[in-house]
């Protein structure tokens, strides 16, 4: 975990986030536990039983008549479709049960940290994402945005969200990214234009031209951007830099920064790393995966488990630390 001199106020926010999970929200959820999983699955089953004895009785006709192609053909959905249904069901029912609980919750839990606040609609637009220049472009794509958080930490605005980003295309390999975008608002304006992304040995980005996978650099070089070399040999191995002032990429990617952006990688257990500076804000963009701030969709635990809380809490950690770096790195002028 990254750790600055904003660990003493962090140390605050969460004695007060800790008092709240144990004597508000955990209590609450005690009430609520049983109202998720095994109670699904029994209304999943309940509501599929008379699709399953209506084709099993159609069956049993065909059967009775001697007709035991179509008897054997009905069989087979008898069996499979009402356990479709039931799945389906018991998603959508968690769904709109994490859906009941989580905005009060993290509405709650978010009075214990001064100036954040969490929101539905996107902190990060897909309009500004494209812009960017973060995530490769494509024509076929499928996105989602979820769990939005606005703040101020040090003086400084940030904003997070959840998203979720599936790129196809005929010719190439499909992208996907499932993580968190971190948009940190900085007391300075970049000149340029300053792109990081995975290095192509480890990410399916292909950032050669003419090679069948989405052709990112081509995008990058549209906009006038050109790789950066840097002396950081390991820096290097995992990461690719591209920016349309070279020489202040090579001002801004100090030491000191590549070294905490591979700490935040570690820290959010992510995959892959994007990093962005544009205008006056740096983005970041863990890749990990997972929804990092889903609470109650896994029905196999409890929604008493602690553990949840502990992590919520340990990924905004990482991001206030960062900004507790940013706020004494005299190169980013914060």
């Amino acid at each position: 975990m990254l750790r600055y001199d904003g660990s003493s106020e962090i140390s605050i926010f969460k004695d007060k986030y800790d008092s709240i999970v144990d004597n508000e929200i955990i209590p609450m959820l005690e009430k609520v536990n049983d109202e998720r999983g095994f109670k699904y699955r029994i209304w999943g089953i309940i509501i599929s039983m008379p699709i399953s004895i209506g084709i099993g009785y159609l069956a049993y006709l065909c059967f009775s008549v001697g007709d035991w192609m179509n008897a054997f053909f009905l069989i087979c959905p008898a069996i499979i479709i009402p356990g479709v249904v039931a799945l389906s069901l018991e998603d959508y029912l968690l769904k709109k049960f994490e859906l009941k609980l989580k905005t009060p919750i993290l509405q709650e839990l978010l009075t214990s940290i001064p100036d954040f606040y969490w929101q539905e609609t996107p902190v990060v637009p897909e309009k500004e994402i494209e812009q960017i220049l973060i995530f490769p472009k494509a024509k076929s794509c499928e996105k989602s945005f979820d769990d939005n958080f606005l703040g101020k930490f040090k003086g400084i605005s940030f904003a997070t969200g959840v998203c979720s980003y599936a790129f196809y295309s005929k010719h190439s390999v499909p992208f996907y990214f499932q993580g968190v975008i971190i948009k940190i608002k900085m007391n300075k304006r970049f000149s340029g234009h300053t792109v990081i992304v995975p290095n192509k040995r480890t990410t399916s980005l292909d950032l050669n031209e003419g090679v069948g996978y989405f052709d990112y650099y081509g995008d990058l070089k549209k906009a006038g951007l050109e790789q950066v070399t840097l002396e950081d040999v390991a820096f290097n191995h995992k990461f690719t830099v591209y920016s349309t002032n070279q020489i202040e990429a090579r001002y801004l990617l100090t030491p000191s920064f590549m070294e905490k952006l591979k700490d935040f990688k570690e820290a959010y257990l992510a995959n892959e790393m994007y990093c962005v500076f544009y205008k006056d804000y740096i983005y970041i963009a863990p890749n990990t995966g997972v929804d990092l701030f889903s609470l109650f969709k896994n029905p196999e635990v409890l929604l008493t488990d602690k553990s949840k809380f502990e992590n919520l809490f340990a990924q905004l950690e990482s991001i206030f630390n960062l900004i507790s770096f940013f706020a004494i790195d005299s190169c980013l002028g914060l």
